[in-house]
């Protein structure tokens, strides 16, 4: 536990700079979001802590699931949904732990299930009497996205993906401070982009294909998702795998699937995956 809310630190710190560019962009609304996220998991947590006897230094990965549920969403999502998804991340981190580790991503589990519910108001919605739409649900029904705004984060989506100058330093610190794992998210990278490709036959199109890897929460999750603990598998050769799989997934999906945005989607259920072959692996290690 220890070692994980060193981790947590690191990814706040981390998210920073992607928090301030969505502040920044879709202005104090984005700061609420943030704030009631952080606050509802934080407060519910403290109660499961203080039930369980435990202490309340844990709520460290509190705070880090929270600002990465607020993180996941647009800025002008209803705050009764906000406190649903922290109510649903509070439960996955109440009853998802096993073996010194999650099943599922707690935060990531419970935005999966608003994306199921909610997913007309997490793709388009309205700030300021301006409607926007998330830049990957743009690209998927034929809109062009300027690859020059995505970059400087200018561009439609949610608090914590807009900016792609955020996110490499967000990558760059946690590089540097080996949370980062380079060759996991290069081959991740790699199997999304031939697979996108591929389906769209526009494999030779270098401007989409960047405004692919670029848009939506495609960067958000292979910073903060792809290099977790939680998010590996406890056998070499699956582990390596693992990230393959996930990348073509999310490109076919992209090109074949009946949601908009399927990256949060597929991301949940391999989490879920994982967790369950993570323990059936420990069941056998134990057995032997």
């Amino acid at each position: 536990m220890e070692e994980r809310k060193r981790n947590c630190f690191d990814y706040m710190i981390a998210m920073v700079p992607a928090g301030l560019f969505g502040i920044f962009y879709f202005g104090k609304r984005s700061l609420w979001v943030i704030l009631l996220s952080v606050l509802v998991v934080c407060l519910l947590y403290g109660i499961v802590l203080k039930v369980k006897k435990k202490s309340l230094k844990e709520l460290s990965l509190a705070v880090y699931m929270g600002m990465f549920l607020a993180y996941s969403l647009p800025a002008a999502t209803d705050f009764r949904v906000v406190a649903l998804g922290a109510l649903l991340t509070v439960l996955f981190m109440s009853f998802t732990w096993k073996e010194n580790r999650f099943w599922i991503h707690p935060a990531l589990g419970a935005r999966m299930i608003l994306q199921i519910f909610f997913n007309k108001e997490l793709t388009t919605y309205i700030i300021n009497n301006r409607q926007y739409r998330i830049s990957l649900s743009s690209l998927k029904i034929g809109n062009q996205i300027n690859v020059k705004n995505v970059f400087f984060g200018t561009t439609a989506g949610t608090i914590g993906e807009t900016c792609v100058i955020a996110l490499g330093m967000a990558a760059l610190y946690l590089f540097f401070q080996h949370s980062l794992k380079i060759k996991r998210s290069i081959i991740f990278g790699l199997a999304f982009v031939i697979a996108i490709g591929l389906t769209t036959r526009r494999i030779a199109d270098l401007s989409f294909l960047f405004a692919e890897v670029c848009s939506g929460g495609l960067l958000f999750l292979t910073v903060f998702v792809l290099s977790d603990e939680d998010f590996k598998i406890n056998h070499q050769i699956l582990d390596w795998i693992c990230p393959i799989l996930v990348g073509l997934a999310i490109g076919i999906f992209r090109t074949y699937g009946s949601l908009d945005e399927p990256v949060y989607m597929i991301f949940g259920i391999a989490s879920l995956l994982i967790g369950i072959c993570n323990y059936k692996l420990f069941l056998d290690e134990k057995k032997e």
